[in-house]
């Protein structure tokens, strides 16, 4: 199934990890997300053209201006990483393979002008620079941002002598270690945030929608509502089966959510349509790089978890989305 490409908010929420590739190129679905929020004046603090994304323009041999007007014809990220393929330098699949392990591995530790910089933010984020990875860091930073537990903290509370109560992570005879846990644990109350924000956005437009399919509609969004319900026990008692907090208070979640704030004031049934598709499509984006951010640190479980989520998620945005497409 291709996915859908989002005007992701990025002053809300972080773009995909640099780690997920399109069309084999890592990085690539990274500099789409900024590029689409450049667009739509919502970059936040991150930069379009910047140096990373110079990496994989100059591999390619193509230019920012170029990528931009492929990202702005393109309805998925499968659409972008086939006109990568198709243009600028040729390069055969090892080629690109080999290109793209090499800058997920790679770190600015050797690089003089670099290294002080890379060692300051590094250790700011609780990770070892010596053993961390340009992409570790970004991931890190990226969680750091938008409301979730610098891993610096977690170490520290982890790490603490007081009473249980005080840590963020509590004894388990689960084999995953603490530090991969934490890092986690970190990513899964991220999600139960946006979790906890789709539930109530699907009461709300439960509540509220109105309109000659008023009743189709109302029981439609319910079961959305239950559904998404699900998903936040799932992701909640994941955290604490591996000895963390739930923390998925409506304050909290409302901090930290990174779906758009849904529309008060619409009533009419398309109106609610509209919102509700792009309240799915957000969560099923993040859900999906859960899947590979739980997989890169090795956690088959919460990666599993995640793949249910998201093919929750498509069957009730095909669901939705099936009452404005009787044409193409």
């Amino acid at each position: 199934m291709k996915t859908q490409i989002l005007a992701s908010d990025l002053t809300k929420q972080a773009p995909h990890s640099p780690r997920n590739r399109i069309g084999g190129f890592a990085i690539a679905s990274r500099t789409v997300d900024k590029c689409r929020a450049e667009v739509a004046g919502k970059l936040g603090e991150y930069h379009y053209d910047c140096p990373l994304d110079n990496v994989l323009f100059t591999f390619k041999g193509i230019t920012g201006a170029q990528f931009k007007t492929a990202v702005q014809a393109s309805k998925t990220y499968e659409d972008v990483g086939s006109w990568l393929l198709a243009n600028g330098t040729s390069k055969t699949p090892a080629e690109i393979k080999t290109w793209s392990d090499g800058v997920e591995a790679g770190s600015p530790m050797k690089n003089p002008e670099k290294r002080d910089f890379f060692v300051k933010n590094c250790t700011k984020l609780g990770l070892d620079p010596e053993t961390s990875t340009t992409f570790d860091w970004l991931e890190a930073d990226d969680r750091a941002s938008f409301g979730e537990i610098p891993l610096k903290e977690l170490k520290a509370n982890a790490a603490s002598t007081g009473k249980e109560e005080d840590r963020k992570m509590y004894k388990t005879g689960n084999d995953i270690s603490q530090s991969q846990r934490l890092e986690i644990n970190a990513i899964l109350n991220q999600r139960l945030a946006s979790a906890v924000d789709l539930q109530m956005q699907m009461k709300q437009a439960h509540w509220n929608v109105k309109g000659p399919n008023f009743i189709g509609l109302h029981e439609l969004f319910d079961k959305i509502a239950e559904a998404a319900e699900d998903y936040v026990d799932l992701i909640a008692e994941r955290i604490v089966q591996l000895g963390g907090i739930a923390e998925g208070t409506v304050r909290v979640s409302a901090a930290r959510s990174q779906l758009d704030e849904y529309p008060l004031a619409v009533a009419e049934g398309t109106s609610h349509i509209s919102a509700v598709v792009t309240a799915l499509s957000t969560f099923g984006h993040e859900a999906r790089g859960t899947i590979t951010e739980a997989d890169d640190l090795d956690d088959a479980d919460t990666a599993d978890l995640f793949t249910e989520v998201s093919r929750g998620i498509d069957k009730w945005l095909w669901f939705v989305e099936a009452h404005t497409q009787s044409t193409k």
